[in-house]
């Protein structure tokens, strides 16, 4: 969701939902999924970053030293962008 690349949800009926026992419908989950990354992509904005990789890179990477995050990537570029991540500043409020 946070690269953009998810097609719009076509989501079954809530009585599908309400069998499997879930409190919110499909539908429902994809509008507070998008709700949050909207709020994320925000922040990356702000901090002029990527959302789903350098922003999500930078959150571990702040987590503490027993963090360790291990991204894969095939191309140089992508590598390029994750190294970036470590120049992301998060403050903890």
């Amino acid at each position: 969701m946070l690269t953009r690349k998810t097609r719009p949800f076509a989501a079954p009926s809530s009585r599908w939902a309400t069998r499997l026992g879930w409190g919110l419908s499909p539908r429902d989950n994809a509008v507070t999924n998008r709700r949050l990354v909207d709020a994320v992509t925000k922040i990356a904005t702000a901090k002029g970053c990527t959302p789903a990789q350098q922003l999500a890179l930078a959150w571990l990477l702040h987590q503490g030293p027993d963090i360790v995050p291990i991204p894969g990537t095939r191309r140089i570029e992508r590598l390029e962008e994750n190294a970036a991540a470590t120049r992301v500043e998060l403050s903890s409020g």
